[in-house]
């Protein structure tokens, strides 16, 4: 009955939905808006008046399962009566339904009552002997983006943890993953500083949870922290840093070592089991990891939090984005973009490459890592300009150029220019100082799809923006919008 209720619901909203569009009615959108809210919600099941919420919560997962959640989705956002009155014209402009919500913690009085009455009643809350069961039924991406991040502030506090020798019960770090049902299975440990630079997560849910949780969890999560300011481990942090500015940063003795985790896990477990999460220099890790096994066609679950984009571009795009004329902003970019496609095409003539570059970039598209970034951070903001560039530059008719420019770093065409130009100078000179040429890394900061979330939220400052704390909070403005890069 529950599905079939949830069948008609939907194919009624549809029908609707359909009819709506047409005057610029749509409902889906305020319906996600409220997804980040998630009230305290206290029923009993012998309450008639509210022991509904249950079911409500519980045929979502059930749907899930039997593969019908896209259905779910729609009906879930809308009441049947409502809908029916519409079709039938009675109520043109219904008010939304009061009782239907994205998300809750629910929690459900299962000590037996007397009758309704008490059932119903508002003493029965504050006894002390209840037996209650309680659930977070929270929308899966808003979940996921808020326990992805605190295990990756794990990993930050399990290296201060380290630093202040706090250990046992003085560590500080464990309520981070155990909160979540996590159990640490080992620390990543960087073999220059012996610093902490990321973690093995194991899921471990509760027994009676276990079925539901695991089918939508990742066995294992594999995650790595960013700079930590702090005498122990920052002078490293910056040559990483360093690195990772002149695109080396898969040269390293710690990407190696998270390189070697990830591919061991994987081995073991299979893709689909294993997730990646990380924050700045450890989103940088994690991207170019993810990067590295979606070209052997295993596309891992990847959390990205404030991934850095080129340094160089970012501050130079961050200085443009200042500038209040937005023809003068829009001109610099498609320029870019058309000098970049120039050099990208003159560079594979030189080469003659073909179409090696293009094909390498076309097999990682349907590879869709989460990239979480702050508009007021200028080390990873210029991620959200890149993919939106794409569309406007299909709108203009130059998508071809686009398609090109996308794949390649103009520093680095640059840089192979210049060094191909210095050679055959010194060729015509005949002196041999350059020595043989060597192609340049693959940037690792350009990828052809993503699912991208941008917090709007205001921040104080820069700091703030690029911090990891911002993303567990549930009042943020987030949008988010899936890029996926075709060839035609």
């Amino acid at each position: 009955m529950r599905i079939t209720h949830s069948v008609f619901t939907a194919g009624l909203a549809l029908v609707l939905k359909a009819k709506n569009q047409n005057q610029g009615n749509v409902s889906e959108d305020p319906f996600a808006a409220l997804s980040a809210w998630s009230p305290y919600l206290f029923v009993n099941p012998a309450d008639l008046i509210c022991s509904e919420y249950i079911g409500y919560f519980e045929r979502r997962g059930k749907m899930e399962k039997i593969g019908a959640g896209c259905i779910e989705n729609l009906a879930t956002q809308h009441s049947f009566r409502g809908l029916l009155k519409s079709a039938v014209g009675k109520d043109k402009e219904a008010a939304e339904p009061v009782h239907l919500i994205p998300s809750a913690n629910l929690t459900v009085n299962e000590t037996p009552t007397k009758d309704c009455k008490n059932a119903h009643g508002i003493h029965q809350w504050w006894g002390p002997d209840l037996d209650l069961h309680s659930k977070d039924y929270r929308t899966n991406e808003d979940h996921q983006r808020s326990v992805l991040a605190c295990l990756v502030q794990g990993v930050y506090v399990m290296e201060r943890d380290r630093q202040k020798n706090r250990v046992g019960s003085r560590a500080l770090a464990p309520p981070w993953w155990k909160s979540f049902h996590f159990e640490l299975l080992r620390p990543l440990v960087d073999d220059a500083d012996r610093s902490i630079f990321g973690a093995i997560y194991e899921y471990k849910p509760p027994t009676s949870d276990y079925n539901d949780s695991i089918e939508q969890s990742p066995r294992y999560v594999i995650a790595f922290r960013g700079t930590l300011k702090k005498k122990g481990t920052f002078i490293r942090d910056c040559e990483l840093n360093w690195h990772l500015f002149l695109n080396k940063l898969h040269r390293t003795s710690r990407f190696e070592i998270a390189m070697q985790a990830v591919r061991k896990m994987v081995a073991a477990v299979g893709d689909s089991k294993v997730w990646l999460a990380g924050h700045s220099l450890g989103a940088a890790i994690a991207l170019l990891a993810g990067k590295t096994m979606a070209k052997t066609r295993m596309f891992l679950e990847s959390f990205l939090f404030n991934p850095p984009f080129d340094p160089f571009v970012s501050f130079v795009f961050f200085l443009i984005e200042k500038i209040k004329n937005k023809n003068w902003k829009d001109g610099i970019r498609i320029a870019r973009s058309e000098i970049t496609a120039a050099l990208a095409l003159l560079e594979a003539k030189n080469q003659n490459q073909g179409n090696v570059s293009e094909d390498s970039f076309v097999a990682l598209s349907p590879w869709l890592p989460h990239l979480f970034v702050n508009p007021a951070d200028p080390i990873c903001s210029e991620y959200f300009c890149y993919f939106e560039h794409r569309e406007k530059m299909e709108e203009i008719g130059a998508g071809c150029i686009e398609k090109i420019a996308t794949q390649h770093s103009f520093r680095r065409l640059l840089k192979i220019l210049l060094k191909s130009l210095l050679k055959s100078l010194l060729k015509s000179l005949k002196k041999s100082a350059v020595g043989n040429y060597k192609e340049a890394a693959e940037p690792f900061h350009l990828i052809p799809s993503a699912n991208l979330t941008v917090n709007e939220t205001p921040t104080k400052d820069c700091k703030n923006a690029h911090g990891i704390r911002q993303w567990w909070r549930p009042d943020l403005n987030l949008h988010s919008r899936r890029y996926r890069y075709r060839k035609f």
